[in-house]
């Protein structure tokens, strides 16, 4: 259980259930090794130096030293794997975005679909400007975009017309502005969007990138209650790999039919049949959760601070405009005695700290 311990939290190593055997970044081998120095076990020098053998990202650049060793982890494993289509599993806030774009970085990729729900466009920019520093040219198909565009789907002001190479990032809602764009792969980021194949974002999505063939989904909630809404996602991802609707869901669903005749699908037809589903998917998919995650990220410290400002006993407040005015300078007072803490905190922890304030004038008077 020690070894199985180490392998997995100290050095980002996953387990392979039908090749029995366990998979380490090779740029994190020195710490297997010393851990098992330090722990007594029996090492097979041959058997390590056969770990160097083993085809991984490094052959395709140096991975960068800021990513966590689960991130890298996930991206070593996609190489090991040869997988063209996979999904990562990671938890909410765990960095499947930084990871992703690490692999298209060390890919080489120059044409690159990200298909996002509209809130996190701009995100996926400010990431790919953060982490890849000569990444291809970003186009975001915005309303910003078609509005200079003339037929709002090929043309754009002065003739020119939607980018044929660079990374193209697009909401499922505006799929349909980018049918004709040829990417060598795409990204469905929360791909259990697609749950519903009758939905415009399934249906077009489905009908997207025949000649894609690597394709990565990123979910944090991937099973769903009912296991037919699997098939949508899977099939983008795997085109015809997973059959048809029909056939999955006979295989797989519970299924009977209602007074018109129409079929009403439940849950997994047996254990056995989710089983199935599970060992499927664990071929093609990572996963990480924040149990795992856990020891790569710094303590919470708790610590209730209770601010009593002297403007409190000289409030006079009879409208709604006083009460707005008296909660302002009632945040703004509590400033000098936050920054206070913060910096006692700092010195005593060496580490940096994130403050999430409530009010912006708040976060502002912080950092000036």
């Amino acid at each position: 259980r020690e070894i199985n311990e180490c392998l997995k939290a100290e050095c980002g190593g996953r387990w392979n259930p039908a090749l029995k055997q366990w998979t380490v970044p090779v740029d994190l081998l020195q710490v297997l090794k010393e851990e098992a120095t330090k722990n007594d076990w029996e090492v097979d020098a041959e058997s390590v130096t056969n770990c160097h053998r083993l085809p991984t990202a490094l052959e395709h650049g140096p991975m960068s030293k800021d990513l966590l060793p689960y991130q890298k982890g996930a991206v070593e494993w996609a190489f090991k794997e040869g997988l063209e289509s996979f999904i990562l599993r990671f938890d909410t806030g765990l960095g499947k975005t930084i990871t992703i774009i690490e692999y298209a970085r060390l890919r080489g990729f120059k044409s690159i679909l990200v298909m996002c729900p509209a809130m996190v466009q701009y995100t996926w920019e400010e990431e790919l400007n953060k982490w890849w520093a000569d990444h291809p040219p970003i186009t975001i198909i915005d309303q910003k975009f078609l509005n200079k565009t003339k037929n709002k789907t090929k043309k754009a002001e002065g003739g020119t017309t939607f980018p044929s190479s660079g990374i193209i990032i697009v909401s499922y809602a505006r799929l349909h502005h980018v049918a004709d764009f040829k990417p060598e792969v795409i990204v469905y980021d929360e791909i259990h969007y697609l749950a519903n194949a009758r939905s415009n974002r399934g249906s077009v999505a489905a009908d997207f990138g025949d000649t894609t063939t690597t394709r990565v989904g990123l979910t944090a909630t991937l099973i769903p209650n009912k296991p037919a809404n699997l098939w949508n996602p899977l099939s983008c991802l795997q085109p015809g790999a997973w059959g048809t609707w029909h056939s999955f869901v006979r295989r797989y669903c519970e299924v009977s039919a209602n007074e018109h005749t129409n079929w009403v699908v439940g849950g997994f037809k047996s254990e056995d049949h989710a089983h199935e589903i599970k060992e499927r998917l664990a071929k093609i998919c990572y996963q990480v959760t924040k149990k795992e995650a856990a020891r790569y990220l710094p303590p919470f410290l708790y610590s209730s601070q209770i601010f009593v400002p002297d403007l409190i006993s000289k409030a006079d407040l009879h409208t709604l405009e006083d009460v707005e005015s008296f909660m302002s300078q009632a945040a703004l007072s509590k400033v000098d005695m936050a920054i206070e803490i913060f910096e006692d905190w700092r010195k005593a922890q060496e580490t940096p700290i994130c403050v999430v304030a409530y009010h912006k004038t708040v976060a502002w008077e912080i950092t000036n």
